[in-house]
C-alpha cells in the first residue's frame, strides 16, 4: 500500500530527507510524518490516514516560505501563519547590528557637526517592529542654527553614507531639515533636523504600550504592511498610508475585535472594517462600543495628539477595495470550506511571496 505526497509550490523540499511538521490544534509543532513512499503494510496506512475505498491516498503538504520544510495543509491556522511569517521577517542579528551601525555614524557625524545634538529613533524599528526592507527613522534633536544646513549635512557618515536626498523647511515657527541616506549595503535612513526638541519621540512611548497591550497586533503589522504595498497603497509619497497610520488602524481594530488575542481573527476583522467606506475617525485610543467622529475622508488620528496622519492619503477607495477582496478571500477558509482549495493556504491567498524565500536560505 503506498501514500502519496502532493507537494504545493514551486520550491520543493527534498524528498530523501525532509521531515512534515503537523500543527494540529497546539501552538507548538509536532513532528509527525517522515517522507516515505512506502509503509511497511496496508493496516499501518489505514490506521494513521484512515480508509477511503476505491481511492489511493493523498498527503497533501504545504511549503511557503513561513514553512519552508513543509506542513501538513490540515493543520494550518491562519493565525500560525501570521506568527510565522513574523518569525520570518524579524531582524536577524547581522541585520540589527548593521542598522546600529548606521545610527552610530549618524550620531558620530552629527555631534561634530551639532556638539549638544542627539540623534534618536522612532518609527517601527524603535517599537522592534521594522521588515527587513523597512527604512530606519530617526530625529535628530537640538541641532540649533540650521541656516547653512545644505552645507554640513553632506559631512555627516561621511566615507560611509550617501546623502540621496536634501531639503529645510518652517513647521510652526520652527526650522527643520530632512535628509536620506544610504549605506554600501542599501539600508536606507530617512533623518528629520531639529533646532530643539522633536514632538515624534512621545508616540513611541505611546505606541510601545499598545503593542504591550495587544501582542498580536504586531505579527498582524507585517500582514497589513505587505499586502498594502504589493497593493500600491503604501506609498505616502504617492498619496498611499504610512506605516505608522496602518498600525494605529489596527490599534483602532483591537478595541473592536472578536479575539483581540489571536492573530487571525485580528486580521479578519481589520480587512472586514476596513472594506467598508472611511466616514468616521479611526482613532487607536477608542474604547468598545465608543461613538466615533464622523468625517468625510479617511481621518486616522494619532495616538499622542488629535493630528490626521493620513492627511495626505487619498487611496481612501482603493484602501476599502483591497480590504474588501482580502476579506471576501479569507473568508473561503471558513469551516466546511477548507477542502475546495487545495494546494494553498490562507495567507497565501492574499499574498505574493515569491522574493521572501531568499530569507530561507540558511
Amino acid at each position: 500500500s503506498y501514500s502519496f505526497c502532493t507537494l504545493l509550490d514551486t520550491k520543493k523540499p527534498n524528498m530523501s530527507s525532509h521531515k512534515v511538521h503537523s500543527l494540529g490544534n497546539s501552538s507548538s509543532n509536532v513532528e509527525s510524518v517522515v517522507y516515505s513512499s512506502q509503509w511497511s503494510s496496508g493496516s499501518e496506512c489505514d490506521r494513521y490516514y484512515g480508509k477511503r475505498k476505491g481511492r489511493r491516498h493523498e498527503l497533501t503538504v504545504v511549503t511557503t516560505p513561513w514553512y519552508p520544510d513543509g506542513v501538513l495543509k490540515d493543520g494550518i491556522t491562519l493565525g500560525g501563519e501570521i506568527m510565522a511569517l513574523n518569525k520570518l521577517m524579524s531582524l536577524t542579528a547581522k541585520e540589527r547590528t548593521a542598522r546600529a551601525g548606521m545610527r552610530s555614524a549618524l550620531q558620530e557625524g552629527a555631534s561634530k557637526i551639532w556638539s549638544n545634538s542627539t540623534m534618536k529613533v522612532y518609527g517601527s524599528y524603535a517599537y522592534d517592529c521594522a521588515l527587513p526592507d523597512s527604512t530606519l527613522d530617526f530625529v535628530c534633536e537640538d541641532c540649533g542654527e540650521l541656516g547653512n544646513f545644505e552645507e554640513v549635512v553632506t559631512q555627516l557618515g561621511a566615507g560611509i553614507l550617501v546623502v540621496e536626498h536634501i531639503f529645510k523647511c518652517n513647521v510652526g515657527g520652527e526650522n527643520q531639515a530632512f535628509a536620506k541616506f544610504k549605506d554600501a549595503s542599501g539600508i536606507a535612513a530617512n533623518v528629520t533636523f531639529f533646532e530643539g526638541k522633536s514632538p515624534a519621540r512621545q508616540a513611541v512611548l505611546h505606541v510601545r504600550k499598545k503593542l504591550d497591550e495587544y501582542p498580536a497586533a504586531r505579527s498582524v503589522y507585517d500582514v497589513v504592511r505587505m499586502v498594502l504595498r504589493q497593493s500600491g497603497c503604501a506609498d505616502p509619497g504617492n498619496g498611499g498610508l504610512s506605516s505608522y497610520a496602518m498600525l494605529l488602524m489596527i490599534f483602532h481594530v483591537c478595541t473592536q475585535s472578536k479575539n483581540v488575542h489571536d492573530p487571525g481573527q485580528l486580521l479578519v476583522d481589520f480587512f472586514t472594517l476596513y472594506s467598508h467606506p472611511f466616514n468616521y475617525k479611526v482613532n487607536p485610543n477608542a474604547v468598545p462600543d465608543q461613538d466615533l467622529e464622523k468625517a468625510d475622508d479617511i481621518f486616522v488620528q494619532d495616538i499622542a495628539s488629535d493630528a490626521n496622519v493620513a492627511a495626505e492619503c487619498n487611496k481612501g477607495a482603493a484602501l476599502n477595495s483591497v480590504c474588501k477582496a482580502c476579506s471576501a478571500t479569507l473568508a473561503k477558509w471558513s469551516a466546511g470550506k477548507w477542502a475546495g482549495y487545495r494546494g494553498r493556504s490562507p495567507l497565501s491567498s492574499i499574498l505574493a511571496y515569491d522574493t521572501l524565500w531568499d530569507r530561507t536560505e540558511p
